[in-house]
């Protein structure tokens, strides 16, 4: 199954500059990423992947409180993270990560305290929003570190609703 989801796409693409969900959107969501788990579960014969950025992205060093702040922010304005940085996180190429880097990213903001739940639930539904768009297939076929991104998103809503 392919997203056709047009409406996803053109939130993310425009920034979700005047995004409105409503109630049938989120379930059209939700439905895909239970599709997608679903796929995921079926599939016995996953690939590795490691890439440079994937090796970045898992250096300690990186994550700093300092660097992890620069990062949010960087994603946020662009919604798309670099392969790899320099030192003073400024890109060392045009070419974007990879999903495994992503899903390190978004288990590093969830797990900072310097975030409140309503960050850590933006920056979550970003990166959710982009691997139903962008990397569909990556995430079935993929021996992914953390797998548990849309746990995280539906844990965070909850905890904010009640």
């Amino acid at each position: 199954m392919e997203l056709n989801n047009n409406l996803l796409k053109n939130f993310f693409l425009k920034k979700y500059k005047d995004a409105i969900f409503s109630n049938k959107h989120y379930l059209v969501r939700l439905k895909l990423q239970n599709n997608i788990l679903s796929l995921r579960d079926k599939n016995k014969n996953f690939r590795n992947h490691v890439c440079l950025s994937c090796k970045y992205y898992k250096n300690k060093k990186l994550w700093t409180n300092k660097n992890i702040l620069r990062l949010y922010k960087k994603f946020n304005v662009h919604l798309k993270l670099k392969y790899t940085y320099n030192n003073n996180l400024f890109s060392n190429t045009k070419k974007e990560t990879c999903l495994q880097s992503y899903l390190i990213f978004l288990n590093k903001i969830y797990n900072s305290k310097m975030f409140n739940d309503f960050q850590k639930l933006n920056a979550i539904l970003k990166i959710n929003d982009l691997i139903l768009i962008k990397f569909f297939n990556d995430y079935k076929y993929l021996n992914l570190v953390q797998t548990n991104n849309f746990f995280l998103e539906h844990k965070l809503i909850k905890r904010i609703l009640s």
